[in-house]
């Protein structure tokens, strides 16, 4: 193994930690965040919170790939994940003294940590070789697999521990969160070294095929190409159908008596099949291309949104069925608002 292959695998296993450590902190607030909206605000604000979060992830983006490449793809995750360890708090105060407000602010913060860590993968992509970026990418959202099944089982003990220092059992998740979110900081500002970014420029100089040439092109032009816009309106439509369904899934397994730990679980599902298959569907982009993994997605996606709204049993939504039935969803009659949203985002 050389030198160079050394480094990019120790770079993109800290960056698989890192991911595991965020992710799990994101699911376990994940599962209580619209909930927790809708205490605070009343059922029309229960996706505010994940909204902000969001804006605040697509709004910061832009802004981290700037300053990544004057400060270093180390300096600038770091970074993020420290904003999010802000917000986090911010949460965990706004669910204590009841605020609204509070808690948008801190989703923010978050939304800022999450595209930071998001932009780690692209990170890993760059110290490896051209034919290995997909796997590479893979690799490090693989880490949202581990997230997946560690978060929620934080869920329930994080809430009785709030009970227990007298907070609302709801700042348990985001207890969760800042707590991983401080370590995954650590560990990109201890591991993530040397900086990808300098890493990147050698692998530059061996694979000079894979680099482009010439001045780099105003986003209008990127946009005139057929493949790029398709690629970003798949991943737009893919987050919006995503999005409007999993923000009102804990409010309505909550309107229908589920506890906190079969919500997490639902979401843990969620989470786990979003990440865990990251791996394959990462060498089949590489092998069949672009265009055949993103329609397999697509038509998944729509067999998901048919599936999801069957039943309000936790069975198939995840593994168990022991809930009480309080809704009847084969009638307009009875429902709560939660569920009325749940079936117009699935069936509009």
């Amino acid at each position: 193994m050389t030198e160079l292959s050394r480094k990019a695998r120790k770079i993109t296993f800290t960056l698989f930690l890192a991911q595991s450590l965020f992710s799990a902190g994101f699911i376990a607030a994940a599962t209580v965040t619209s909930i927790l909206g809708a205490k605070l605000g009343g059922n029309s604000w229960a996706g505010a919170p994940a909204a902000v979060q969001l804006l605040g992830s697509a709004f910061a983006a832009s802004i981290w790939g700037v300053l990544m490449d004057k400060i270093g793809r180390r300096n600038g995750i770091a970074l993020g994940l420290f904003l999010g360890l802000i917000g986090a708090g911010l949460v965990v105060t706004a669910a204590n003294q009841s605020s609204l407000l509070l808690m948008l602010g801190g989703m923010a913060l978050l939304g800022f940590a999450s595209a930071a860590m998001l932009l780690g993968r692209f990170a890993a992509a760059e110290v490896n070789p051209p034919m290995k970026r997909g796997a590479a990418i893979s690799n490090v959202v693989l880490g949202g697999t581990f997230g997946a099944i560690f978060g929620p089982l934080l869920v329930a003990p994080m809430g009785a521990f709030a009970l227990s220092l007298g907070m609302d059992e709801l700042a348990g998740g985001y207890i969760a969160a800042l707590v991983l979110t401080g370590l995954a900081s650590l560990v990109i500002f201890v591991g993530l070294r040397p900086d990808p970014r300098e890493i990147g420029k050698e692998v530059a100089a061996q694979y000079p095929a894979s680099t482009p040439e010439g001045e780099a092109r105003p986003m209008r032009v990127i946009f005139r190409q057929p493949a790029a816009l398709a690629a970003v309106t798949a991943m737009v439509v893919g987050q919006v159908v995503m999005v409007a369904i999993m923000v009102i899934t804990s409010l309505h397994m909550k309107h229908n008596d589920h506890s906190l730990g079969g919500i997490s679980t639902v979401i843990s599902a969620h989470v786990f099949g979003m990440y865990a298959f990251s791996v394959v569907s990462g060498r089949l982009a590489d092998t069949w291309g672009r265009a055949p993994v993103i329609l397999t997605g697509a038509i998944t996606l729509v067999i998901a949104c048919v599936a999801a709204p069957l039943s309000p049993q936790l069975l198939p939504l995840s593994h168990q069925s022991q809930v009480k039935e309080k809704l009847v969803l084969s009638r307009n009659s009875g429902r709560t608002p939660a569920a009325k949203v749940y079936r117009i985002f699935v069936f509009a």
